[in-house]
């Protein structure tokens, strides 16, 4: 079976990273979950080139203290080529907000848009649609 080598957790909540971690592993989906509390953490785990080349996946919450997902969004825009992401990002969010899903829209480096909790078949949808070499 091929697996993901690693999915990043953005999510300030701890409880939501933790039943997502157990989603992942429950399905053996990746080598390694990572986690970060907001997008200024996520970004320096992703400053390391050789954790940004091991990143297959993330998952990014909307609302976070520090540096929330659209701030995120917003540096990984502006990064030099060689430092940006090259994975799939998922807004995995609680808002159900028309106006949070619109603004999402425009960002061209956001992959998708769901709403929380993870479950099992929205992660086998994303890896059909974005991971054609992986089995399960």
């Amino acid at each position: 079976m091929k697996k993901l080598d690693t999915i990043l957790l953005v999510d300030d909540d701890e409880t939501t990273n933790f039943f997502h971690k157990y989603i992942l592993e429950g399905i053996h989906v990746a080598n390694d979950i990572m986690e970060a509390m907001n997008g200024e953490e996520a970004l320096a785990i992703l400053s390391n080139p050789d954790l940004r080349e091991k990143v297959d996946l993330v998952f990014l919450d909307m609302n976070m203290p520090i540096m929330n997902g659209f701030e995120f969004l917003d540096k990984c825009n502006n990064l030099p080529d060689k430092e940006s992401l090259s994975c799939p990002v998922m807004m995995l969010t609680s808002s159900n907000h028309q106006a949070d899903r619109t603004k999402a829209s425009t960002y061209t480096n956001l992959t998708g848009y769901y709403t929380k909790p993870l479950t099992r078949e929205m992660v086998e949808s994303i890896l059909n649609e974005h991971f054609p070499n992986y089995s399960a």
